[in-house]
């Protein structure tokens, strides 16, 4: 599969301060076993698959990441966001990025073992911190796995011919911004 372009949420804030620097930066680190040093990668989705990332679950947790929203799950003000529809840039290294399989670590997907866990633990992450003494042992332990499942799917970009079925791509790119498009979430979830 050739990859041609990612989306990658950010807010309105962000992006202004993106628009200074002139680059959109690899800023999210790989946090994963499988390489001996973590890159700082751009992360995204496929642009036809944001309303699978709604349907799984992930895009009002996606949403409050990008807000760093930490208290309510029904209140993210979307005019706040925007998506960036990035181009690949083509590199002469030998890895370009990465791919993960996304649904292992996805509320639909948790569900099916513990209804409401994910929230549940992904709440207490977002306001208490990942160590949280709060959250039920039992749902923390399933997300760990799961989380685990999530991080051990992962393939190197050039590997993916398009069998995930919520790829996450972890591209190791500079982006200069006169090369990347905005829309707004609501036209993008519309498309």
């Amino acid at each position: 599969m050739s990859l041609e372009n990612i989306w990658h949420l950010t807010s309105k804030e962000k992006w202004a301060k993106i628009l200074e620097s002139g680059y959109l930066e690899p800023r999210t680190i790989l946090n994963n076993s499988k390489v001996k040093i973590p890159p700082s990668c751009l992360v995204g989705i496929l642009p036809n698959h944001i309303k699978k990332w709604k349907e799984y679950g992930l895009l009002v947790y996606l949403k409050k990441q990008v807000l760093e929203d930490k208290y309510g799950w029904d209140e993210i003000d979307e005019s706040k966001i925007l998506v960036l529809n990035v181009p690949k840039i083509e590199s002469n290294t030998l890895s370009q990025g990465y791919v993960r399989e996304h649904k292992y670590f996805s509320p639909k997907w948790c569900n099916q073992y513990i209804e409401g866990a994910f929230k549940e633990v992904m709440t207490e992450s977002l306001t208490m911190g990942r160590n949280s003494l709060f959250v039920n042992k039992k749902n923390r332990n399933l997300i760990m796995d799961l989380f685990l499942k999530y991080c051990n799917s992962q393939i190197d970009l050039k590997d993916y011919y398009g069998q995930f079925e919520l790829p996450e791509f972890w591209l190791l790119q500079r982006t200069p911004v006169e090369i990347i498009k905005t829309l707004s979430l609501e036209k993008a979830l519309k498309d």
